[in-house]
Formats: C-alpha cells, structure tokens, sequence
C-alpha cells in the first residue's frame, strides 16, 4: 500500500485544557481544530482493538501523523483509504 497522503489543518482557535505535565496536572492552552472525521476513525480503529502505531505502521505513516488524523490536526486526501487500512487490519486480527 502507498502511503496515506495528508495535509495539516489550520487550528480554528485555542483552548484551555488540562494536562500531565512534570508529575502534576496543569492547565495549559491547546489548539482547537475544525471537525473532521477523526473521531470516526478513532472509535473505528478502538473498537477493532487496533493500536495506533499498528494503523500509522500500516497507512505508511508515523504514529503522531496518525494521531493528527484523528484528532483533526490533519486530513487525508481520502477518508475512504483511513478507514480501509483499519478494516484491513480488522480482517487479519485473530
């Protein structure tokens, strides 16, 4: 398979959130990032019990470009391909 081709998204605004930083939970600001499909291809990848370095390894990309898609940080040129990759690995899953 070739590679899964994106593209970065711009963020829309900036959030407060919380986080794990140095031991502690601290409120740090992150970016907010239009919809997109990637809560989709998360819970797809999630219910078929796929890591998200199995999915990146097999899309042809890295596991932080994969995490990208699906927190909207970045887009496929095609949906359709994200998703074959994980029904693909679902097939071989034992």
């Amino acid at each position: 398979m070739t590679p899964l081709r994106t593209r970065k998204v711009e963020p829309i605004g900036r959030t407060r959130t919380q986080a794990f930083v140095n031991g502690q939970i601290r409120e740090v600001w992150g970016d907010v990032f239009p919809l997109s499909r990637g809560n989709e291809l998360r819970d797809a990848r999630v219910a078929a019990e796929i890591g998200c370095r199995t999915a990146a390894r097999a899309a042809g990309i890295s596991p932080a470009e994969w995490t990208d898609l699906e927190r909207g940080a970045r887009v496929p040129e095609d949906w359709g391909e994200a998703f074959i990759v994980i029904a693909e690995l679902a097939k071989e899953a034992p």
